[in-house]
């Protein structure tokens, strides 16, 4: 499948810099857009300082630098919680350790 370059701005931002981006050519298709919307939110996220952004945002979506807008996008990016737990104290040290007070139940 080809890949062809799209061009795209986030438009809160104050630079108004284009970015690239290569998509399957079969994706430009107005069905598959907010798909191809949801693609570039992310590479602006991770390579473009997205992540100390304020979102939602509105992206702009051309076939050339400077070309007329093939589509606009408000995109809202939607966290999904992750949680790392670190063992701070081992259990059979913190029974072993404890007074018979302490290991009462309130």
């Amino acid at each position: 499948m080809n890949k062809v370059p799209i061009f795209y701005r986030a438009l809160e931002d104050d630079d108004h810099w284009f970015f690239q981006y290569h998509v399957d050519e079969v994706d430009l298709e107005h069905d598959v857009l907010d798909f191809v919307a949801e693609e570039i939110a992310r590479d602006y996220h991770d390579h473009y300082g997205g992540n100390e952004a304020t979102w939602p945002l509105t992206f702009a979506l051309h076939m050339k630098v400077g070309g007329p807008e093939l589509a606009r996008f408000k995109v809202q990016q939607v966290s999904v919680p992750t949680f790392q737990a670190a063992r701070m104290i081992a259990i059979d040290d913190a029974v072993a350790n404890a007074t018979s007070d302490q290991m009462k139940w309130s």
